[in-house]
């Protein structure tokens, strides 16, 4: 179609001249099916080539689509108006309204897209469907469900997909306010074809004209109809790596050298270990629970809640709290759950959908995409949840669609990577149809956050019990209590100690956690005094001797402290930090991409089987190339602390909001100059 009352003839005899014909047009082209079911904008800028068959009339145009949902509907449509088998809807879990059409039996599921018509899926079928046909459709229906949903992202952002429109059957044309434009080919068959189709078409859009209404969406060719019209298609992804792409220019966190830093009061964030598992129960209780001392909670934390508002969760904020009122039971959400940064939301949502019949689809940032669910995904695909990934190169995004089947043989879980899985597992159980069993595999990792998650669960009326070697997941009722108060992030508190040790300045640490909530990171109070830190009972930090001899540091329950303590031993006693091979599977590998940030500012340190050797007494120097924090936002903090002595570039200057957007703001407070600039790579 020609937007307005232009008409436009292309003679199918000269080919090779009719891209440059639809390029010299000012307006802009909307090409559909005749249904017409699926519309997209061809802007003249697009890249038009003539297809190599002479026999086709048409062209193929790559081009881009933007796709924005604005709303979700699907249609049933099946042969002669026969009346809907009991069972098939129920079967598919898709809502429906039925439509009579002529012709074989056809399943149609329709989208609306702003300013893009509809897509619609139709699989030929020469008998009414029946509720026996639930297993051949779903997978078809499943599919088209994503073919907006797969580009779209929370907060109104648009994402380019790239698409491919082909004529497989009859000529150019093009429909006016006023009269169709003549259709020539060489095949004469192809313009007697065509003629009845155009007037048709035409037709169809004169009531739209004589309302005085915008011409609606109409065909420029007629493709042969082959079953499914829309193919389920994800959005082909860009990466850097392309031969040709020209890098941009890195954002970075500029800081000068401090060279007398004032004392400042370091308050630490509330514990998004605890926030996060108390919002999903929040969510999956009865009834409302208020979580207090909210303040400073990150974006992992604000993730989680935004994610369990779009399935469900009422929250309303007052002061320092978040009254979590809780919905009837989870929905499906209208859109993907974009999980950000966090692992642990990531997981534990997943869980917790995976017992949802209806599709879900999860997705999280560049780093979240390379972590993915993990041991977690493996679990549920055992237990029938069907999973699709849309590109083989990364691990999210990822459709899920639940239920669980029937469990009748223990589960299998590996503990050696993380205890994100079990805890997953634990706190979403309150969904599951029956009891389980989950027996575990390898060196249990992070026992601390799999006890918290158990501590949760039972204060919330869990009676399972959890092991070295399994856990047992019985039915139940999550009733939250109605009051829970958050405590601070212990393990913020390693670049407190490395703030003072880098730069000789005075912090008075406030918020810090009773050690049974500490989660392994309890202690650093007991490490700080060799490590050339006093501690003092009201938490004054300041620096001090460290001790003669090399350190040997567990963090078999405490990996995530393993950058500021790396470096604290560079500067301090030196020594061997073990029992951390799963930090290798966090936000980067940790192990080496620690190495790598000391590296940058001169300091020697070597890998080992679980944790990094450092050698004890060095002296950082300026780094001579941007320090690079591999998105990970406690190398990040960790640069930023030892950038405070020698200055440096560090990329990714808002990293740290992840867990404590109050970070900079308090280093400013200290005399800290740190800017957000553009450097080249």
């Amino acid at each position: 179609m020609v937007r307005g009352s232009n008409v436009h003839e292309f003679d199918e005899a000269d080919r090779h001249t009719e891209g440059a014909k639809v390029l010299e047009q000012r307006q802009q082209f909307t090409f559909v099916d005749p249904c017409p079911d699926h519309a997209v904008d061809l802007h003249p800028q697009s890249d038009v080539k003539r297809l190599g068959d002479s026999r086709q009339g048409g062209f193929r145009a790559m081009f881009d689509v933007p796709h924005f949902a604005i709303d979700r509907g699907a249609e049933r449509v099946h042969r002669n108006g026969h009346p809907i088998e009991a069972g098939l809807q129920q079967s598919l879990g898709v809502p429906f309204k039925d439509h009579a059409v002529r012709g074989q039996g056809q399943v149609r599921r329709r989208v609306d897209v702003s300013q893009h018509g509809h897509q619609n899926i139709e699989v030929p079928s020469q008998e009414r469907f029946s509720s026996r046909d639930a297993d051949f459709l779903q997978p078809q229906i499943d599919a088209c469900l994503h073919d907006v949903r797969d580009v779209l992202e929370t907060k109104d952002v648009l994402f380019r997909q790239e698409g491919m429109l082909r004529s497989e059957m009859l000529p150019w044309h093009a429909i006016g306010a006023a009269k169709v434009a003549p259709v020539r080919d060489r095949d004469a068959q192809v313009s007697e074809r065509a003629a009845p189709s155009v007037q048709g078409l035409h037709g169809f859009a004169s009531r739209f004209r004589d309302l005085g209404m915008p011409l609606p969406s109409t065909s420029l060719h007629v493709p042969r109809l082959r079953g499914c019209l829309v193919r389920p298609r994800w959005a082909r992804r860009w990466s850097p790596t392309e031969a040709g792409h020209v890098p941009n220019d890195l954002e970075v966190l500029r800081i000068a050298p401090l060279d007398a830093p004032a004392a400042i009061d370091w308050r630490l964030p509330a514990s998004k270990s605890h926030a996060i598992r108390w919002l999903l129960m929040g969510a999956l209780s009865r009834a409302p629970t208020t979580l207090h001392g909210v303040d400073g909670l990150g974006e992992d934390a604000c993730s989680m809640r935004r994610v369990l508002e779009q399935l469900g969760l009422r929250v309303e904020e007052e002061d320092a709290a978040w009254t979590l009122h809780p919905p009837a039971s989870l929905r499906r959400p209208a859109s993907l759950l974009h999980l950000g940064n966090s692992g642990t939301a990531l997981r534990l949502v997943a869980a917790a959908v995976s017992h949802l019949n209806q599709p879900v689809m999860l997705d999280g940032d560049a780093s979240l995409r390379r972590r993915g669910l993990g041991d977690l995904g493996t679990v549920l695909k055992q237990q029938g949840v069907r999973m699709r990934v849309g590109d083989a190169h990364v691990r999210l995004p990822v459709d899920m669609h639940g239920p669980w089947s029937e469990v009748s043989e223990p589960l299998v879980l590996r503990r050696d990577r993380s205890s994100q899985p079990a805890s997953a597992l634990l706190l979403a159980s309150s969904l599951q149809a029956q009891d389980v069993e989950v027996r575990f595999e390898g060196q249990p990792r992070s026992s601390r956050h799999l006890a918290l998650s158990a501590e949760i669960a039972t204060t919330c009326g869990w009676k399972g019990t959890v092991s070295e070697d399994a856990m047992v997941l019985p039915r139940w009722e999550v009733k939250a209590p109605s009051d829970v108060h958050l405590p601070g992030d212990a393990s913020m508190a390693a670049f407190a100690m490395l703030w003072v040790r880098s730069t000789g300045g005075s912090v008075n640490l406030k918020r810090w956690p009773s050690p049974n909530a500490g989660l392994g990171c309890e202690l650093l109070e007991a490490l700080a005094p060799e490590l050339g830190i006093a501690w003092s009972d009201e938490g004054v930090l300041q620096t001090v001797a460290s001790a003669p001899e090399p350190l040997s540091i567990d963090l078999c329950d405490a990996n995530d402290l393993l950058p500021p303590l790396a470096a604290l031993l560079a500067l301090g006693p030196g020594g061997r930090i073990h029992g951390a091979p799963h930090a290798a599977h966090k936000e980067s590998n940790r192990i080496l991409s620690t190495i790598e940030v000391l590296q940058s500012f001169g300091i020697h340190a070597e890998p080992t089987d679980g944790g990094v050797t450092v050698e004890g007494g060095q002296s950082l120097s300026t780094p001579a190339h941007p320090v690079q924090a591999s998105e990970d936002h406690r190398l990040m903090m960790t640069a930023t602390c030892l950038a405070a002595q020698v200055g440096a570039d560090v990329v990714g200057p808002r990293l740290h909001r992840v867990a404590d957007p109050a970070f900079l703001e308090r280093l400013a407070e200290a005399g800290l100059d740190a800017q957000p600039c553009m450097v080249s790579p």
